[in-house]
């Protein structure tokens, strides 16, 4: 689906039966990279990015499950260190291997950031003030 400046793409991994992974392409090569989780919200976190007018950034979104008792299983160890375990090497490992050989990105770490749970406010926030800093 392409829309007003970039590109949404989906696949679907067989982690979890299936997950789906959403990524904002940029029009412009990505500066930077932003690795988040809700996925499925990603439409919107790409406008917000070009309304704030920061460098052409990259965002790879891991959907959520439907469930949010193991959504919270997910996130958070102390509820289940399996799951949580299985969760973080799909995302750091799985994920970031996947949209480095796809889309060609291997950022350095200063260039790249993760975020969490419903995180759009604060990402146009955070791109904001570094747009200011720079």
């Amino acid at each position: 689906m392409s829309f007003d400046g970039g590109e949404l793409v989906t696949e679907r991994f067989e982690y979890d039966g299936g997950r789906p992974v959403t990524v904002y392409v940029p029009r412009d090569p990505p500066e930077a990279v932003v690795f988040a989780g809700d996925g499925q919200l990603i439409s919107q976190w790409g406008g917000s990015l070009e309304a704030a007018g920061v460098p052409s950034t990259m965002i790879v979104g891991v959907h959520r499950p439907p469930d949010e008792n193991l959504r919270l299983h997910e996130y958070s160890p102390g509820f289940d260190t399996d799951r949580f375990a299985a969760h973080e090497k799909f995302f750091v490992e799985d994920v970031r291997r996947w949209a480095r050989s796809r889309f060609g990105v291997a950022l350095p770490a200063e260039r790249t950031a993760v975020f969490g749970v419903s995180a759009s406010a604060e990402l146009a926030r955070c791109a904001r003030q570094a747009r200011m800093s720079s």
